[in-house]
């Protein structure tokens, strides 16, 4: 125990006195997790509208004011003139500019052609498809209603061109027209033969930032740590080229307690370096964890690291070709494994083959933990493929090993 202790301790000391490369791999996770949490923590992205209205009367007056009011969680509106709508737009200052030329609705009313311009911003694809969508359910809806109430509509706009204050029989015609055109297509509008009933589930809400951050953390907390193990196991290597592994076999130490010793560094190194990252987390936890569960899911995890390090240096020929193997693998398992990308955004054919990675048993237990609160019981086929995991790479890498080093020493 006292040569495994000794041994802990001068890779310990070691990455204290060169700490770069274990910063950086510990603030990779950090920095990705915030730039990904600040890009898609405040829900779906606003529509940019510019509304320029050059229809003085009551209806383009109406119209205009009811685009002033969309809903400013998916809307940014903002009214402007024609000219300087184009300008913003050209800028990249808007999604979009809707114009209500001069006698729109007048036109609307006489059944006359009347044109809704829109001007798209080419810089954005769905923003300004959103508006132009929308511009067309607005046009068809005004042409349907013009249709409709065509009879109350002409008799309102005769009399609003008397020079004398209507009639009161003809105020009394017009709500008459007004009543039966609402009958007849009342079975339709009242209430509407089709509705969308909308329910929000459970748990559902918009997403945070700290939400966010909390959902990818875990992923890519697995891989920066699978690439300290790399970084910690490859040190073996080079001190086998540097000739100071042999001076550290003149004490006595067996090749089997230094092969031993740098695999418990390795994970004890990975478990120090977990430690360091959960404090980013833990202000973001909307529930309790339950501790027992994500100490077992990072004890087993950090195990199997560690195998994964020693089989990948074991097979390796030299430091160069082991660090090219591992990175070109660990990247390949972090894109099927959910580091990078989310698991439930994966193809279904590439979640097919997230199971045959390390990552995925790591990330999946991880995400049960922390975000569904689940207990040993619910990771036990986790912790059960981890430890396997370790248990096989561990053996298999730690002979391999320990047979290069015994080459090496006649």
């Amino acid at each position: 125990m006292r040569v495994l202790a000794a041994i802990l301790k001068r890779d310990f000391r070691r990455t204290v006195r060169s700490p770069l490369t274990t910063i950086l791999l510990l603030i990779l996770p950090l920095a990705m997790g915030t730039l990904i949490a600040f890009a898609f923590g405040e829900g779906p992205p606003r529509v940019r509208l510019l509304v320029s209205n050059a229809d003085e009367s009551f209806g383009g007056s109406l119209l205009e004011e009811g685009l002033a009011r969309m809903p400013s969680d998916r809307f940014e509106v903002t009214r402007v003139d024609s000219a300087e709508g184009r300008s913003r737009l050209a800028d990249g200052e808007g999604s979009a500019l809707v114009h209500i030329p001069a006698g729109f609705f007048a036109d609307v009313l006489d059944r006359e052609e009347a044109t809704l311009s829109v001007w798209k911003n080419s810089r954005e694809s769905i923003m300004p498809q959103v508006v132009e969508e929308g511009a067309l359910i607005l046009a068809d809806g005004l042409s349907a209603a013009a249709t409709l109430f065509e009879e109350p509509v002409r008799e309102i706009r005769d009399m609003v061109r008397l020079e004398e204050d209507p009639p009161e029989d003809r105020v009394v015609a017009v709500s008459l027209l007004f009543h039966r055109a609402m009958d007849r297509s009342g079975r339709f509008l009242f209430p509407p033969a089709v509705g969308v009933e909308t329910e929000e589930a459970e748990g559902s809400g918009g997403a945070s930032p700290g939400r966010v951050f909390l959902f990818v953390l875990p992923g890519l907390a697995v891989m920066a740590l699978l690439y300290i193990a790399d970084q910690t196991m490859r040190d073996l290597l080079h001190e086998m080229a540097s000739g100071t592994l042999a001076l550290s076999l003149t004490a006595p130490i067996t090749p089997s307690l230094l092969v031993a010793g740098k695999i418990l560094a390795t994970v004890a190194l990975g478990l120090v370096s977990l430690a360091l990252l959960v404090p980013f987390g833990l202000p973001f936890l909307e529930s309790e964890i339950d501790i027992p569960s994500f100490l077992a899911v990072s004890v087993a995890f950090c195990l199997a690291a560690g195998g994964f390090a020693a089989i990948t240096y074991g097979l390796a020929k030299n430091e160069r070709q082991g660090g090219l193997v591992g990175n070109v693998v660990m990247l390949v398992m972090a894109f099927i494994g959910g580091s990078y990308i989310p698991l439930s955004a994966l193809p279904a054919g590439v979640r097919a083959l997230s199971p045959f990675t390390l990552n995925f048993w790591a990330v999946d237990g991880y995400i049960k933990v922390v975000q569904a609160g689940a207990g040993l019981g619910a990771i036990a086929p986790n912790l059960g493929v981890l430890l396997a995991i370790a248990v096989v790479l561990t053996l298999a890498g730690g002979g391999l090993l320990r047979a290069r080093i015994g080459r090496g020493l006649q």
